[in-house]
């Protein structure tokens, strides 16, 4: 699952990724909350894995947080708040096996749109 956790937060800061400066701190608040969501599925979905990886899952947000400051939506796209909350309501019953394979959330791809 790590690689998938890696690769959803990667996902979350590009994705997520410049709405403008407008929609920025929106932006950067769901990538927040999309770190701590991802965490909490990583911990629910491979609980020896994420202990050895991160202890805990706060330390896991702590970590993987950071990238959120500079989150911005690229190409002249726009930060979809709806969208956004969308996709974070999504993870909790994400499954395992996508998102270990980089299946994430459809609604996810919408929150820059």
């Amino acid at each position: 699952m790590t690689r998938g956790v890696k690769a959803a937060i990667l996902a979350l800061a590009v994705a997520g990724a410049g709405c403008g400066s407008s929609n920025g701190s929106n932006l950067q608040d769901y990538c927040r909350r999309g770190v701590d969501a991802i965490c909490s599925r990583f911990f629910q979905c491979d609980p020896q894995g994420a202990a050895q990886q991160y202890g805990t899952q706060s330390a896991c947000v702590t970590q993987n947080s950071a990238q959120c400051s500079s989150t911005t939506c690229t190409g002249g796209k726009t930060f979809d708040q709806g969208a956004a909350d969308q996709c974070l309501a999504a993870y909790p019953g994400a499954s395992c096996t996508d998102l270990e394979n980089g299946i994430y959330p459809a609604v996810c791809s919408q929150v820059c749109k």
